[in-house]
């Protein structure tokens, strides 16, 4: 498997699928309660920027900011205590998530984390779930979510001791605008048009499919429910997202450059060289294995 590139200060779209497509995540009250604190507490704790999130009763998508390269362990920490959190309270053990590592996508420009983000916001209509986002009942960051007086809060989950002095009663978030607008209302106003957009054109496609929408009363919320075709994971896992033809290739010719440059720098440590330089963006081998990172390379933003 390819080594994950981490960029100080990139904006990634991350997703998160549960073992074989079970619905472990099914917006029941406590799930939901449980899996926004460990959001909140998980982005505060490893200092990472939400911009948007959905999470839908198999998987979540979050589009996020990494200014200090914690990703994969806000990841760890988000994984792991969420599956502690759900299997305490399903009153089971097992595996919570699938064991491929999860999926995240660097976006380089205001239009791909703009276009991502709509791609979340609107997951619970691209499911044929609801045609109004505000009927979906998981949690799910909604345009009027932005605004400055708006904060999520959520409760510590029952798996933590009532005593824990190092996990706090209660988790908060706020989400970040992206860069690139005039102020917040702008970039309010431009994210409910895009949102309009993209759901009247998935209406409009499931119309000629003859396909309705599920309706919020009728959502499934068995957290042991498996569906008959659950998401295979792909062998093709997009390590970017960026729409325009020219910028793609440039940044698909770096990521291939990192690959080959970190590649030839753990070769070199398993030969035995004690002092290794890692190309920009190495994570383990840095962090962990006492190695220098190099320079960032010119052309990344």
């Amino acid at each position: 498997m390819k080594a994950r590139r981490l960029l100080p200060g990139c904006f990634y779209m991350v997703t998160r699928r549960t073992f074989e497509g079970i619905f472990r995540c099914a917006p029941l009250d406590e799930i939901n309660e449980i899996l926004l604190f460990c959001l909140a507490y998980a982005a505060s704790k490893y200092k990472i920027e939400v911009h948007g999130f959905s999470f839908m009763s198999n998987h979540f998508h979050l589009i996020v900011r990494d200014p200090k390269q914690n990703l994969s362990g806000f990841m760890h920490w988000l994984s792991l205590f969420s599956s502690k959190s759900i299997n305490f309270y399903l009153g089971r053990r097992g595996i919570i998530w699938s064991p491929e590592p999860f999926s995240s996508q660097e976006l380089h420009y205001i239009e791909d984390i703009l276009d991502k983000l709509v791609y979340t916001l609107c997951n619970p209509t691209q499911a044929g779930i609801v045609q109004d986002l505000s009927d979906w009942i998981g949690n799910i960051s909604l345009p009027e979510h932005y605004r400055n007086d708006f904060t999520f809060e959520a409760k510590r989950p029952k798996f933590f001791k009532e005593s824990s002095k190092k996990i706090p009663k209660t988790a908060t978030l706020k989400l970040c605008v992206p860069p690139g607008f005039k102020d917040r209302e702008s970039f309010i106003n431009e994210l409910e048009n895009m949102i309009k957009i993209r759901c009247l054109e998935i209406s409009r496609e499931r119309n000629v499919e003859g396909k309705g929408f599920i309706g919020k009363e009728n959502i499934c919320l068995d957290p042991h429910y498996r569906p008959d075709n659950p998401y295979i994971e792909s062998e093709i896992s997009p390590r970017l997202a960026c729409k325009d033809k020219e910028n793609r290739i440039k940044l698909l010719e770096g990521m291939i450059l990192f690959w080959k440059e970190h590649e030839d720098s753990r070769q070199r440590v398993l030969e035995g060289v004690k002092d290794v330089t890692f190309p920009y963006g190495t994570y383990w081998w840095c962090h962990y294995g006492g190695m220098k990172s190099g320079p960032k390379p010119r052309g990344l933003l």
